[in-house]
């Protein structure tokens, strides 16, 4: 569940980002953010197991460890954060559908589609019923990746050293070097939801195994995918890696491949979101499944309206992902851990 959280079609865009930090530092940032990413989910896993066991979330960790007021802060900022990311998932969906097919059909048709298939996923209340969607988002994941470094180096014609290469990064201002860093940082974001995992594992004990596991698996992938985008295409690579390939079935697969994952983080995201409204607003885990289905359908409606509203929602979502992701994953757990 974890590594279907986290690894998304985010890792697609690491060779770009390579590709302006150059192999050293390009590299050197994947394993920092590695090791930072893993000690997070460590010392979560300490906080909630060895110190507050019955925090369920990351609100109530805030509560027991600051106080109520930063509590409702962090609920208003993870809600919003959670929301525009189920809606920015909508959005890949619609963009990897437009792709996989050559028949031209508007977004807001493809977007209705997503809808539809959404929909009675809107019933399911806990993360272990989902589990084995959450396998198979896993698996899809990595055949997308899989499949995307195949097709690019078997399609391009051109030998590797035809590109050029940086082995260190590009002479650049500040913000252009930021932003390549930070697509590694956001690749490890998923903290948020750490909680609500270990509250439904059997044995929540044995959450530092599935933190070692689930990191390494991505660290694995993201280095790889990175490194060998970049050595195909070089500084030619394009941003987000699947749009340089020829159509054909290939990309047809991957894009589908690539609509399932989302639409599946979609329903990971809404399962913790929706519990977190019920135990604010409702009766929490006694909440009637009707109530549930409808408090998620109209999120649901309300995420697509937002990306057919709003024409530059991507630029926007990054924004609000840079003020809330980044604090999330490096600076609350260990201010958690300090009181």
């Amino acid at each position: 569940m974890t590594v279907g959280y986290i690894l998304g079609t985010g890792v697609l865009v690491l060779p770009s980002a390579m590709s302006q930090l150059g192999y050293v530092l390009g590299s050197l940032t994947c394993i920092i953010f590695a090791i930072l990413s893993t000690y997070i989910g460590l010392l979560l896993g300490r906080l909630r197991n060895d110190f507050h066991p019955d925090c369920l979330s990351y609100k109530m960790l805030a509560r027991k460890c600051v106080g109520v007021r930063f509590e409702y802060a962090l609920e208003f900022l993870t809600c919003i954060n959670w929301f525009m990311t189920m809606a920015l998932y909508i959005l890949t969906a619609v963009e990897a559908f437009q792709a996989a097919f050559s028949f031209k059909m508007c977004g807001y048709y493809w977007g209705l589609v997503c809808l539809v298939l959404l929909t009675p996923c809107m019933l399911i209340e806990t993360m272990k019923s989902m589990e084995w969607m959450a396998a198979i988002s896993d698996a899809a994941a990595i055949m997308i990746i899989i499949l995307v470094l195949a097709l690019i180096a078997s399609e391009d014609q051109d030998l590797p050293s035809d590109h050029k290469h940086n082995v260190w990064p590009k002479h650049s201002d500040f913000l252009t070097s930021y932003n390549p860093i930070s697509s590694f940082l956001f690749a490890y974001q998923g903290q948020s939801i750490f909680l609500e995992v270990m509250s439904e594992m059997k044995n929540p004990r044995e959450w530092p195994k599935s933190v070692y596991f689930s990191h390494t698996l991505m660290a694995t992938a993201y280095g790889i995918t990175a490194v060998v985008g970049y050595y195909y295409k070089g500084n030619d690579v394009p941003a987000y890696l699947p749009s340089g390939l020829k159509d054909g079935p290939a990309k047809t697969v991957v894009n589908l491949l690539v609509a399932y994952h989302v639409l599946v983080a979609y329903i990971i995201n809404n399962v913790p979101l929706a519990a977190m409204l019920k135990r604010r607003y409702m009766k929490g885990a006694e909440t009637s499944r009707a109530k549930h289905f409808v408090l998620s359908f109209v999120m649901l409606v309300g995420a697509w309206m937002l990306t057919n509203l709003i024409p530059f929602f991507k630029d926007m979502v990054s924004i609000i992902g840079a003020l809330c992701g980044s604090p999330i994953m490096i600076g609350l757990p260990p201010l958690f851990y300090y009181y």
